[in-house]
């Protein structure tokens, strides 16, 4: 979230609030053009890691069928 995102970077206290503020006007920027259809892809939701390698490896083997890639067993 913004308010997230927010606390870390002020808790982190290594930018000045102009720079954080900057920061936060990007991010909001990026949301909103992640949020567009046909913007990206593919999506993967990082929240396990297991799954999401799986999905990255699936997704990459898709669209590069030749590609010989390392697969987790």
């Amino acid at each position: 979230s913004m308010k997230e995102l927010k606390t870390r970077l002020e808790a982190r206290n290594t930018e000045t609030m102009d720079k954080i503020k900057i920061r936060l006007d990007t991010a909001v920027n990026e949301i909103a053009f992640g949020n567009k259809p046909g913007n990206f892809d593919a999506v993967v939701v990082n929240d396990n890691i297991d799954e999401a390698m799986d999905r990255i490896v699936h997704l990459f083997q898709e669209w590069f069928p030749d590609l010989d890639l390392y697969v987790r067993k």
